[in-house]
């Protein structure tokens, strides 16, 4: 589990104990105490950027600041140049909403799994684990993509699919062949000798009573390995892609779509039907898609219907502007990517990808995002240009 998921399930928890309507008050050094309790190494700039990043969709924070005779409440503010003198002047309120108490529980979920799994991705542990939480084990493009066979075919067997029991015998049994992988996988895995195994503990486990839930608790349990590699961390870094690199650019575009967790909003000027096959990919059982262009195909809007129609968890909505020239991923509504080539053209030549680092700027592209969404115009079933 990323250290900066802890920090988050760490203040959607406290702001669930609400009070009186207005959301559970704090300081910030009642905060800090409250993290340091699970991570005693937190730092008040590391909770102050937690804070910074939750999803104003998922938690509310607001204050009382005396005017004159009286007063009133004022919500937290990020696009402000002095937001941190919000938190280090008196008291706020942190109040999680309806979709904070989902993502809570999902994190959560995680949180319990790992335990219950005595697999703790502390600093302090020497199983392979690096200082933020993730996996540092050094593992080649070939084994994770077994890791993601292993993780379909399970899902596959207790989701009304296939149940290829040779598959998921000769896949486990090359993983454990790898040294330190073993203790790295799922317990499931590990105690699961074939698939039927698997089923009976499925069926005896407390709230896997649907395909939702069983995809929701694989893939969380894959999710540490698969999310911490080398793949993860190569998206964190700034990318030059050469001339003729076309798959190499295709297939980094989808890892950092494939780290979403609920939203995605892309920006670019000129889209295919190619975002539909990245999309497909995606392992989230819902996820909320915008699309935000100025020229597509004319059947992109009846292409992103039928995608819907056998993809029923993803919703996905197309509008067409002018008034955006570079291009963006944001993931979640916190990080953000620039691109110097749109997706569908990705190393036809040489481009970059840069994932932003300054919250600030983030912010500006992301309310500037949403005021041109505002404004665009939808993109019919039919499709138009």
């Amino acid at each position: 589990m990323l250290r900066s998921e802890v920090l988050e399930r760490i203040l959607l928890g406290f702001g669930l104990q609400t009070q009186s309507g207005r959301g559970r008050p704090a300081n910030i050094s009642e905060l800090l105490r409250e993290a340091q309790e699970e991570r005693p190494d937190c730092t008040d700039k590391e909770l102050l950027d937690a804070l910074f990043n939750l999803d104003p969709k998922n938690v509310k924070i607001d204050k009382f600041v005396n005017q004159g005779a009286g007063g009133q409440f004022v919500c937290f503010d990020r696009s402000v140049a002095d937001w941190k003198g919000f938190f280090y002047t008196g008291y706020f309120n942190i109040e999680t909403l309806s979709p904070g108490r989902r993502r809570f529980e999902v994190l959560s979920a995680q949180t319990e799994h790992e335990q219950l799994t005595n697999e703790p991705r502390t600093q302090d542990s020497d199983d392979g684990v690096g200082e933020n939480g993730t996996f540092m084990l050094t593992l080649e493009k070939p084994t994770l993509e077994k890791i993601e066979a292993l993780q379909n075919v399970m899902l596959a067997s207790v989701t009304n699919g296939a149940r290829d029991e040779q598959a998921y015998r000769q896949l486990r049994d090359e993983l454990f062949r790898i040294p330190g992988l073993k203790e790295a996988l799922p317990r499931f895995v590990r105690t699961c000798g074939d698939l039927s195994q698997f089923w009976h503990f499925v069926k005896h486990s407390d709230g896997l009573n649907s395909y939702a839930n069983r995809r929701e608790h694989i893939w969380n349990a894959f999710r540490p390995i698969l999310s911490g590699v080398d793949d993860q961390a190569e998206i964190e870094r700034e990318v030059f892609f050469t001339k003729g690199s076309d798959h190499d650019a295709y297939v980094h575009i989808r890892t950092i779509l494939q780290a979403a967790r609920s939203d995605l909003f892309l920006i670019d000027p000129y889209m295919d039907g190619s975002i539909y096959q990245i999309l497909s990919t995606l392992t989230p059982t819902t996820m909320m898609v915008k699309v935000l262009t100025s020229k597509c195909p004319p059947d992109f809007g009846l292409e992103r219907t039928k995608f819907m129609k056998q993809h029923p968890g993803f919703s996905v909505e197309v509008r067409t502007t002018r008034d955006f020239h570079d291009r963006f991923i944001i993931l979640d509504g916190t990080k953000c990517y620039l691109l110097g080539a749109s997706i569908k053209d990705a190393g036809n030549k040489g481009f970059t990808i840069v994932p932003l680092q300054e919250p600030r700027i983030i912010l500006l592209i992301q309310e500037h995002a949403k005021q041109v969404w505002a404004s665009a115009t939808a993109l019919l079933a039919v499709g138009n240009r």
